[in-house]
């Protein structure tokens, strides 16, 4: 499951930063763009708050859009997303989040052949790679997530040849996750 705490990082991180310097109505578009272009899916957000006293930003009606050649136009959506995180910590290799709390996910994790959703968007993430690629060289922010809450999720697995089933969580928390290699801009 490190891959969806990696999307989830990925689009908080960009929040926090766009919070944080511009009013939630400039920041939403620009944040909707920026998601959009790097996971090269839609990205819709219903709306974002931040505070810079209490180091936080929040997140509602997040919509991800599923990768393109797979059948559903929906990937993932959440109702809120709320984390904290250590501004100062910004400044230094490590990048602190004291929590994240995810409510309402709903994801879907589509096969279609030989291919998945969740790997095909992962691999947007990292992009083409190359010599100038931040993971390749080295560079680039590590993550330390003391802990995670997601609440009143749902994962949905489409494989085309049985039926779709889902499972259901009430509360999943994931704790002292450790350092994630950002992967720059």
């Amino acid at each position: 499951m490190k891959w969806v705490f990696r999307i989830f990082v990925v689009v908080v991180l960009l929040f926090i930063l766009a919070l944080l310097f511009l009013p939630g109505t400039i920041a939403r578009p620009i944040a909707e763009r920026v998601a959009s272009n790097k996971m090269k899916v839609d990205v819709g957000i219903g709306g974002l708050s931040a505070s810079v006293f209490s180091s936080s930003v929040g997140l509602s009606g997040l919509d991800v859009g599923n990768p393109e050649g797979f059948d559903s136009d929906k990937m993932m959506s959440v109702k809120e997303i709320k984390a904290q995180a250590n501004i100062m910590s910004f400044l230094t290799s490590v990048i602190e989040i004291p929590s994240v709390n995810l409510d309402g996910l709903d994801m879907l994790i589509e096969n279609k052949g030989f291919k998945n959703n969740v790997k095909t968007l992962m691999n947007n993430l990292k992009g083409e790679g190359g010599e100038g690629d931040a993971e390749s060289s080295g560079e680039g922010k590590k993550f330390k997530i003391d802990k995670i809450v997601i609440t009143n999720a749902k994962v949905t697995f489409k494989t085309g040849v049985v039926p779709a089933a889902s499972v259901t969580i009430d509360e999943l928390v994931v704790e002292d996750i450790g350092h994630f290699r950002g992967h720059g801009s």
